[in-house]
């Protein structure tokens, strides 16, 4: 991780759960309007379960009470 600077990159290695973990404290500030979660498949980190890890974290997060932060995900690779 580089910190909590905006953007947040969670690197090369970023798999699902990381996702997941950076997500929560995102979805919860109230300093930001919105989330784009941007993934580029790796061999350890397929889109499926990013993008799984991604609605995961925004349904914790709405099911907590707190505001409906809009939510982008964008996947870039191959399928």
């Amino acid at each position: 991780h580089s910190g909590s600077a905006n953007p947040l990159d969670l690197g090369v290695d970023a798999e699902a759960a990381d996702f997941e973990a950076a997500l929560g404290p995102l979805l919860t500030d109230r300093g930001s309007d919105a989330v784009l979660a941007l993934h580029v498949p790796t061999a350890r980190a397929a889109p499926e379960p990013v993008a799984e890890a991604i609605a995961r974290a925004a349904a914790a997060a709405r099911a907590g009470g707190h505001r409906r932060k809009p939510v982008f995900a964008v996947s870039i690779g191959e399928d």
